[in-house]
């Protein structure tokens, strides 16, 4: 499996490590829902990474 993630850093509410960490933190609140003995799915695509303002800014998947 393969885990990957893009954050585009184009807009004015992704400028600063502060903007990127809030963003990884909400992706890693989502794959806590895998926590223990619960295995990644095979596919999760197309989850959208969004800014303070709801601006679609990055993306994360895991493949097989």
């Amino acid at each position: 499996m393969k885990f990957t993630l893009s954050i585009d850093l184009g807009n004015a509410a992704m400028q600063t490590g502060d903007d990127v960490a809030r963003a990884l933190t909400e992706v890693a609140h989502t794959l806590t829902a895998f926590h223990g003995d619960h295995r990644l799915p095979e596919a999760m695509a197309g989850l959208s990474i969004r800014d303070l303002n709801g601006n679609r800014v990055g993306a994360w998947e895991v493949k097989s």
